[in-house]
């Protein structure tokens, strides 16, 4: 999986805006004629994503472990799934 391409996926799942919302972020490396522009810039207006740095979201290379997870969790807003402690509401915490 691709940054790009994994913000394409996740601006096309429920709940989300699709692939519409454009120029919301200065992306020196996303280009208005790109595939994953309109996801790109939707990842980054909803705090999915932050890129590489303030103007770069480095759509090339791949997408680590814990990108991939992270992606989906700030998605489905982080603070639905957890409790106070931080601990997954679908999971007994055992003594």
């Amino acid at each position: 999986m691709y940054s790009a391409s994994d913000s394409g996926h996740l601006s096309a799942g429920p709940g989300s805006p699709g692939a519409g919302g454009g120029g919301c972020t200065e992306l020196t490396d996303v280009d208005s004629g790109d595939c994953f522009y309109a996801p790109v810039q939707w990842a980054v207006k909803e705090k999915v994503t932050t890129g590489t740095s303030a103007t770069e979201f480095a759509p090339d290379p791949p997408c680590t472990r814990v990108q991939i997870i992270t992606f989906p969790w700030r998605v489905a807003d982080s603070r639905l799934v957890c409790n106070f402690y931080g601990q997954p509401l679908d999971v007994t915490v055992r003594p």
